[in-house]
């Protein structure tokens, strides 16, 4: 563990290097396999005693606050971007995930979990990766991999793994869709690989609503 200095003014660590790819480097993904693995993932993790564990907050993005909560940053995010995406048909949607019932209880959960921060070996998820937006907070917004990565196929496996209720994965939907549209106008001619990942996930959303 590394403390901040002149040199570089933010926590570090240093860790073993995970042999493999990144998700998104990957040619091939066998969907049902990845979806049983990465639930698997959050099922051990949130199974962990939350207890003393830090509150989502600046110090991690703000993963797994109430959605409510970013209800106007997603708004404006998607009016920037009404240009290139069904900006209505996603703010409907939005309006119904912020009408899904709260968690019950918080859980850890990793907070960015798409991607480029898991790693596959032989076919199956051998790593996951960065874990600054580690807090105490709403589950969904790990279910949110589902619309970052999955296909459709994928997604209902991964939900049934998982026993997701009806709020829960709305909520989640509703995580990936703020995510997304934030960084779709701001990554927009900036980051080939993150504006794909916005528009994919928008994709894959609008994709469940027919």
């Amino acid at each position: 563990m590394g403390s901040p200095s002149n040199h570089y003014p933010a926590q570090w660590s240093i860790t073993r290097w995970f042999a493999g790819r990144a998700i998104w480097d990957e040619p091939s993904l066998e969907w049902i396999t990845l979806a049983v693995n990465v639930a698997n993932f959050i099922k051990a993790l949130s199974a962990i005693p939350p207890m003393g564990g830090p509150g989502p907050g600046a110090h991690n993005f703000g993963r797994g606050i109430d959605l409510s909560e970013r209800d106007r940053p997603t708004r404006e995010a998607l009016c920037k971007a009404s240009e290139f995406i069904p900006a209505n048909r996603l703010e409907a949607l939005w309006d119904r995930a912020l009408s899904a019932m709260q968690p019950q209880s918080a859980t850890w959960i990793h907070g960015d979990l798409h991607g480029g921060n898991m790693i596959m070996k032989n076919g199956i998820l051998a790593a996951v990766i960065d874990f600054g937006g580690l807090a105490v907070g709403d589950p969904a917004c790990d279910l949110a991999f589902a619309w970052y990565v999955l296909d459709r196929r994928g997604r209902e496996r991964f939900r049934s793994e998982l026993g997701a209720n009806d709020d829960l994965w709305l909520r989640a939907k509703g995580w990936a869709l703020s995510v997304a549209a934030i960084q779709l106008p701001y990554y927009r001619k900036r980051n080939t690989r993150m504006e794909e990942l916005a528009t994919r996930t928008l994709s894959a959303i609008l994709d469940d609503e027919t």
